[in-house]
């Protein structure tokens, strides 16, 4: 998905405007919309890890491995 916005957006040129009107703003109601827009995706992000942690913890419990290797449950438990 962050690499189909990646080349939206060069596609359309906008990476000036960009720069200019949003990333280097100090408009507040920028900001906030800015702030907001990265703790929802935030809290997608942690939604998702909280699911496969879930996910490998129902699937690993019957004796089984589950379907993450060990070091990647801990990575994921990590940035969770």
């Amino acid at each position: 998905m962050g690499l189909a916005v990646v080349v939206a957006v060069t596609k359309a040129g906008k990476w000036q405007y960009l720069w200019n009107e949003w990333f280097t703003s100090v408009d507040h109601k920028k900001l906030g919309f800015m702030y907001i827009a990265v703790a929802m995706l935030m809290l997608v992000r942690g939604f998702a890890d909280a699911v496969m942690m879930r996910s490998q913890q129902l699937l690993s419990s019957a004796g089984e491995a589950g379907y993450l290797p060990p070091h990647h449950y801990d990575q994921i438990f990590t940035a969770h």
